[in-house]
């Protein structure tokens, strides 16, 4: 039965079958003109039977089709409305006929779009990431991370598997595409199958479908060349079986590939794990390093690094899955080129220049064992993660003054635990969660000659200066969830309890072994308690859901300086709501919007009342008054996806406003060297940002269009030479892209990057810097398997003095032989341009950086896929 309603250009229904008047979901209902010359819209019935179909103008008379499996077809023509029309879906055997059947580029069913990677792969493509990267909808950001609708992805499954808990860059630049047949995104997915019907998520997930059932492949990859003297090598095989999955790794280089971004840890959640867990080194203490330019790796990166990885799953019959994952990194990277930082000041600016030489050493070992039964009626998981880094900084800085050597050495371990269960009692879930966390870290800065004369050493010069920082850090978090259904409500209470322990040592010594009293050395003591009870109620709408948290917290901070005789504690009790709302406003179009209201005592892990020598030019200390942060965030995003059509669109407005207890106070010298400290002053940040993507494939001429603009505008005060300085930082980035196919001699990838840095300080006219990139690739296809690959690169930055164009060139002559073997004949930077300008706003400060470039390479390869 089906009764429709027109209204405002919306018709809705309702679907059951004859029998037993039941909801029909899956039934595709299509408005046609009166000739059936011409289909005007359409709309599948979700799980309770209901949809909705967007029309535009004057329709009537139209006919009304309704088509379902086993249902016989309804047909009639509507010349009128006046009364609801009912319809019944007859019972029919469907015969299905062999036949093959090949779908569209694009295919929507439920919250699942699939992506045929045959539709969008092109002959120069070899890693499935090449595909997913030309997918409307999707994104790659610079670092490997995927965003759909501009925001990232959940999880990255293959065939339903996370084996790689958010690394995911080792598949998607590994994984050969022709072993795919679909990428899957899973929209509004909840990764926790017990709570897959109870608690609604938001977040959009990416699958990896497979052609085979059992797929052995991989990917081989040896390159030799000159100018220097280059090599590279990548051996990645891959297994995937319906209970087993493989991907082991052994990657080598000296030619500016940065192959360890491929361990970045990526999905939102691992992130938010990772956070949360603290087992990341801080690395408190530098050299003064070039900021990376946004261009490929392979430019400008001078490396030596080798890196082993492994990546196992196994999962048996009841569902326990076991993941292994093993790496280790060695590189050795150097730079050269100068900083020029312009500091913006009410009474005149100060500019800093200095040439710099840079080497860095890096050992690092990320290890993980989980154990996890992720089913309909049980889940649990354990993650134990160890984490090892060793870096070593060497820098030699020119300044106008005088040479600066600057050498580092950071050792951080970190053990960490999460375990998490949750399991069906009576009629509610009942959820517990452990996470225990240990870190503790080792710096050490020696500046040579001895710096700051005028405080540490009675303005005599002196050879030398060393920082010592040492840091331990343990943190326990426990909770227990119930998670019950009334009705329509989904009802949430949580319970927890948090506590950190943090020491933190630190002392400057001067002429290698001459330490110095107070104020230069600190012994801190932290230990903070957090207790909350937290109820989230979640509503199930006819389109969407709605819901509020309301989780109330009382949190108790101690700190002591021992050295200092300083003790300070402060106790909170407070309510942080949040509501949200998720409406579908139609098959087409979504509408989400949220608004939370937070108070913490937050930044007490980063104060130290005596002063810590960060960099050869900045001497900081940290006394921020233990205070009250309060935190206001609004969002809203207005989403459109129609996989039809092949277009999706979305537009992001968030807004935040941070009161903070505290003001920085900066005090900038002549030779650009910074003193800071803090002032307990209440200081508001206000940040704005906007994000908006549009992306469209057109079928019939072999092409998609892409574009993304972000706009970010901060605000915030803060004391720079005892004077009360406003600033305002306007970020606004662009980038349109183009993919074409033309005939079959050639494709062509074009991308524009214009990008806008704005600093204002105390509301006066901008200091403004107008940059651009355009990067053009072309692949031209010859008789016998043969493609020739040119990529011309433009960079365009007007507030370089010196050079504001850089052009590069590479060309790559490539022979596909049998078997998925290539061979590549490569020139990189045709041009031979050694520099490339780039420039950073800070806050109150702008950069303007020159890195020398890698020059022209000669390379031979050959790769191969199994």
């Amino acid at each position: 039965m089906l009764n429709i309603v027109i209204g405002q250009n919306i018709l809705k229904g309702y679907i059951q079958d004859s029998l037993q008047y039941k909801p029909v979901e899956n039934v595709m209902v299509t408005l046609h003109d009166s000739a059936m010359h011409k289909t005007l819209a359409y709309g599948i019935s979700n799980e309770q039977g209901y949809f909705e179909i967007n029309i535009t103008g004057n329709t009537l008379p139209m006919v009304v089709q309704a088509k379902a499996l086993n249902f016989k077809i309804y047909q009639k023509t509507l010349h009128s409305i006046s009364s609801p029309l009912i319809i019944t879906l007859q019972h029919a055997i469907t015969e299905i006929k062999e036949v093959t059947v090949k779908s569209g580029p694009i295919s929507k069913r439920n919250d699942t779009i699939s992506y045929r990677v045959d539709a969008f792969a092109q002959l120069n493509d070899r890693s499935i990431g090449d595909v997913i990267a030309r997918m409307p909808g999707i994104e790659i950001g610079p670092d490997g991370k995927i965003y759909y609708l501009g925001k990232p992805i959940d999880k990255y499954y293959i065939e339903g598997m996370d084996l790689l808990e958010g690394k995911y860059n080792l598949a998607n630049k590994n994984l050969p595409y022709d072993a795919v047949s679909s990428v899957q995104i899973l929209e509004n997915h909840q990764p926790i199958k017990i709570l897959d019907s109870i608690s609604p998520s938001d977040k959009a997930s990416l699958n990896i479908k497979l052609k085979k059932n059992t797929t052995t492949t991989g990917t081989v990859y040896a390159m030799a060349g000159l100018s220097p003297l280059l090599y590279e090598g990548n051996i990645t095989p891959m297994l995937f079986k319906k209970k087993e999955q493989l991907i082991a790794s052994y990657q080598l280089n000296n030619s500016g590939n940065d192959a360890s971004q491929q361990l970045n840890t990526l999905s939102i959640e691992e992130l938010t794990n990772q956070l949360n867990d603290r087992d990341e080194p801080t690395n408190p203490l530098n050299i003064v390093a070039l900021p990376k330019p946004s261009i490929n790796s392979r430019q400008y990166l001078f490396n030596r690094l080798q890196m082993p990885t492994l990546q196992y799953l196994t999962k048996n019959n009841n569902g326990l899955e076991i993941k292994l994952s093993l790496a280790y990194i060695n590189d050795h990277q150097t730079q050269q080129g100068n900083n020029s930082t312009t500091y913006s000041l009410e009474n005149g600016n100060i500019i800093l220049n200095e040439q710099i030489e840079n080497t860095f050493n890096t050992c690092r070992t990320e290890n993980s064992l989980v154990i996890q039964k992720n089913k309909n009626n049980i889940f649990y998981k354990n993650t134990l993660r160890f984490k090892g880094n060793w870096d070593e900084q060497n820098g030699n800085t020119f300044t106008q003054s005088k040479p600066i050597q600057q050498y580092t050495k950071n050792n951080f371990l970190a053990f960490s635990n999460n375990f998490k269960t949750i399991v069906p009692i009576r009629k509610q879930l009942v959820s517990l969660h452990s996470i225990i966390n240990y870190h503790q870290q080792y710096n050490t800065l020696t500046v040579i000659p001895g710096v700051y004369s005028n405080i540490l050493n009675n303005n005599v010069s002196y050879l030398n200066t060393i920082q010592h920082f040492k840091q331990y850090f343990f943190k326990t978090q426990q909770a227990a969830e119930l998670i019950k259904q009334i009705k329509a409500y989904t009802v949430n209470f949580r319970a927890g309890l948090n506590t950190i322990q943090q020491q933190n040592n630190t002392s400057i010594e001067i002429n290698d072994s001459v330490a110095l009293p107070l104020p230069f050395k600190n012994n801190i003591q932290i230990q903070s308690l957090n207790t909350y009870i937290t109820q989230e109620w979640n509503k199930k709408i006819r389109q969407g859901n709605m819901g509020i948290k309301l989780p109330i917290q009382y949190m108790q901070v101690n700190l002591k300086d021992t050295l200092q005789y300083l003790m300070n504690e402060k106790n909170m009790l407070t309510l942080n709501p949040e509501f949200y709302i998720r409406y579908n406003l139609n098959n087409l179009w979504q509408w989400n919007s949220s608004v939370s209201y937070q108070q913490k005592i937050d930044n007490y892990l980063n104060i130290y009342y005596g002063y810590i020598l960060k960099s050869y030019r900045n001497l900081q200390s940290n006394p921020y008054p233990l205070g009250i942060v309060k935190t206001l965030n609004a969002t809203t995003a207005l989403i459109y996806r129609s996989t039809l059509h092949a277009s999706f669109f979305n537009i992001l407005y968030t807004y935040s406003n941070i009161t903070q207890p505290y003001i920085l106070n900066t005090s900038i010298a002549l030779n650009g060297s910074q003193q800071s400290t803090a002032i307990p002053i209440s200081n508001t940040i206000q940040q704005h940002i906007f994000n908006i993507r549009y992306s469209k494939t057109i079928y019939e001429w072999h092409s998609s269009f892409a574009i993304a603009t972000d706009i970010n505008i901060g605000q915030f005060k803060q004391y720079i030479n005892q004077i009360l300085t406003p600033t305002t930082n306007w970020l606004i980035n662009t980038r349109v892209s183009y993919n074409g196919i033309f005939a079959k001699w050639g494709t062509v990838d074009y991308q524009i990057n214009p990008q806008w840095l704005m600093l204002s300080i105390k509301n006066n006219n901008p200091n403004t810097t107008f940059l651009y990139s355009q990067i053009l690739k072309y692949n031209h296809t010859l008789p016998a398997d043969i493609n020739i690959l040119t990529q011309l690169e433009h960079y365009y930055n007007n507030g370089s003095v010196n050079q504001q164009n850089t052009f590069f060139a590479d060309l790559l002559l490539r022979k596909q032989l049998k078997n998925k073997t290539d061979v590549e004949l490569g020139v990189r930077n045709l041009f031979n341009n050694n520099y490339l300008v780039s420039t950073n706003i800070n806050g109150y400060y702008t950069v303007q950086s020159g890195m020398f470039m890698r020059p022209r390479q000669v390379t031979a390869a050959i790769r191969f896929a199994f």
